[in-house]
């Protein structure tokens, strides 16, 4: 008898049950660690597919840009007056400097310049 009085004041004493308690916190930290690398991985794995996807749309984005840029240089180079010159076609100023777009704008002055690509010539208008 004296026996089971000392298991069952075995079973219910401060120590076995501060056993108990700390088995039990010590899995739960088991299992919390490993939930806890788990998903570090799995948000590692995340960022390192976003870190990819960013690059891949700052390329493209870059790539369209560049794009876009070439096209609005070669419409601006089009309407450059100056690489008309280039093609053979020629402009009238002025004396004051303005350009003189028509025939009938040039008839005004006897003197004018006239701008090729390589260079300019003062020409004086003779009827």
């Amino acid at each position: 008898r004296m026996r089971e009085r000392q298991l069952r004041l075995a079973a219910v004493s401060p120590q076995r049950s501060i056993d108990r308690l700390a088995a039990g916190t010590r899995e739960a930290r088991t299992r919390l660690n490993h939930a806890i690398r788990i998903r570090a991985e799995e948000t590692s794995a995340a960022l390192r597919t976003a870190r990819t996807e960013i690059g891949r749309a700052a390329g493209r984005r870059t790539e369209i840009a560049g794009l876009h840029t070439a096209r609005l240089k070669e419409r601006l180079e089009a309407i450059n007056p100056f690489e008309v010159l280039s093609r053979g076609y020629t402009l009238v100023y002025s004396p004051e400097g303005r350009i003189l777009p028509r025939r009938e704008s040039a008839e005004a002055y006897t003197e004018m310049t006239i701008r090729f690509a390589d260079g300019e010539i003062g020409v004086t208008r003779h009827e």
